[in-house]
């Protein structure tokens, strides 16, 4: 049992190695792709996923109310930041286009990564991706929809292509 511990409690440096290791020299990681990615996404979950107890989700369903703040910041704060940052930068309209969607999207295991490695509350970060990921089905075409200057086929785009990345769930 010993031994599962010191894994786990240089859980931060595997990741920031691995990390650096596919920086420094990308080629170490070309073959990681498609079934091994899986496979790693899993391994990086479960990793996080097993420091944690029942008790630290019930802390946050007792708070309900900073899910849905949570959610609402995504979907709100977030496309507008990415809007702003559009407008500053003068993209044009498809670049622009992109960077709101992007900003609108749900975090995802990097940000749950991140969560953990900072050692902020991680059952919080895993719940806001749920939920957001839950929301962005709906969310995000209508953010598409409601953003100017846009096209009908970027926004029948936006729709089909969710539509297809969430038929795979």
């Amino acid at each position: 049992m010993k031994g599962i511990t010191v894994f786990l409690n240089l859980y931060p440096v595997w990741i920031i190695g691995s990390s650096l290791a596919g920086f420094l020299y990308p080629p170490l990681f070309a073959w990681f792709s498609g079934n091994w990615m899986v496979a790693a996404l899993i391994i990086v979950m479960l990793g996080m996923g097993i420091t944690l107890e029942v008790g630290d989700f019930k802390k946050i369903f007792s708070m309900p109310a900073i899910l849905l703040l949570g959610a609402l910041i995504q979907y709100t704060i977030m496309p507008l930041c990415g809007w702003l940052i559009a407008k500053l930068a003068g993209l044009e309209t498809s670049l622009a286009v992109g960077l709101i969607l992007v900003s609108c999207c749900p975090g995802g295991t990097a940000s749950n990564v991140i969560a953990y490695l900072a050692k902020a509350n991680l059952a919080l970060s895993i719940l806001m991706t749920t939920v957001s990921t839950l929301l962005a089905i709906i969310a995000t075409p209508l953010l598409c929809e409601r953003q100017e200057r846009m096209s009908l086929w970027i926004r029948w785009g936006c729709f089909k292509q969710l539509s297809r990345l969430f038929s795979y769930l």
